[in-house]
Formats: C-alpha cells, structure tokens, sequence
C-alpha cells in the first residue's frame, strides 16, 4: 500500500524498519473492489468472450517489441504546459467552478494528470484542446 500511496518501500530490518523512496507504476487489476486503495480505477467490461488460450490471443515477436518501445518511449517523456495551454487550462477550471463551486481541488489535479498521460500516450510533448477534452471526458466518467 505505501508503494501505491506515497512510493515508498518499507522494509523490515528485524530491529529497524525503513521506507526506502520508489519510482514503480502501479496498476492494480481486479475482478472486483481492489483490497488496495487507489487514486481512481477505471472499469473495464468484455466486448467478446474470453479467448481459450493464450496462444490464441499471444501477439507476435514484433508486436511484442514495438509496444515495448512504446512504453519505453512513452516512460520518458515529459509533457510541456505551455502558456497557452496553462490559460485554456485556467479559463475551464473557472468556468467549472462557477458551475459547482463544490469542485474540488483533487478533481481538478485528477484532470490534469489524466491530461498528461494521454498526452504521453500519444507521445506528444504539448497539451493540445482535444486531448484536454478527452481528458475531462475521463475525469467526468471515473468520478461518477
């Protein structure tokens, strides 16, 4: 739970316990509610049946290497709040606090890390209006 929560090891010297700093992604992947506290989760429901094998659903050697890239790739970007993205940024989150004064700070956080992990995902390097977009689609559906 510390690694998911503060990325923070514990470990127990017998006479001494210490946290030891991490820098793990964790995606915690359950059939039902997780024992473990998260940030959010994201329900994922089948669209076909479950395939019989996993040879039947295995991705070929290539596949396989190009998403490795991917992830690598995609693991070391840092994405760039521009100053005309930081202001369409700012101008929503106005615009959404006079429609619900009660929104919350967490939220408006969860939007924006959402905002840059898509953008990531797209490996771009600048938040754009459509992936800003997508982004409070998300928050708004993981929060209901």
């Amino acid at each position: 739970q510390n690694v998911i929560a503060e990325q923070k090891l514990l470990y127990d010297f017998k006479f001494h316990e210490m946290k030891f700093d991490t820098d793990t992604p964790v995606l915690v992947l359950s059939k039902g509610k997780s024992i473990f506290k998260c940030d959010s989760t994201i329900v994922v429901k089948r669209s076909t049946e479950i395939p019989v094998s996993y040879a039947e659903i295995r991705p070929s050697r290539s596949v396989a290497n190009a998403w490795r890239e991917y992830l690598l790739l995609a693991r070391q970007m840092d994405v760039d709040i521009t100053e005309e993205a930081g202001k369409m940024i700012e101008t929503d989150f106005v615009a959404m606090r006079k429609l619900n004064p009660n929104l919350s700070e967490r939220t408006m956080h969860l939007r924006i890390e959402i905002c840059r992990l898509l953008t990531i995902s797209h490996l771009e390097k600048k938040i754009s209006r459509k992936t800003w977009d997508a982004a409070g689609r998300a928050c708004k559906a993981m929060l209901q």
